[in-house]
């Protein structure tokens, strides 16, 4: 009997996925605004650009970490 193809049925695999795609989309920007805002910022705007820089990359991390459990997991 042929196992399902659990990868393009598990609808939980795919809500974490375009999460860490959010996510990811997300660091970019932040990235690229403080990539942007170098050399044109007073520092305390700078720190405050790094700042969501270090809060996207941790909820990306954060996503990246539940995509990647829920696949361990679930065999997905």
């Amino acid at each position: 009997m042929a196992q399902p193809d659990l990868k393009s049925n598990c609808a939980e695999r795919e809500r974490l996925l375009a999460e860490y795609k959010r996510g990811a989309a997300e660091y970019s920007k932040a990235v690229k605004a403080l990539r942007d805002a170098l050399g044109s910022v007073v520092m305390e705007e700078l720190g405050i650009i790094r700042k969501g820089v270090e809060k996207s990359r941790q909820e990306c991390e954060t996503a990246r970490l539940r995509f990647e459990q829920h696949i361990q997991q679930h065999g997905c």
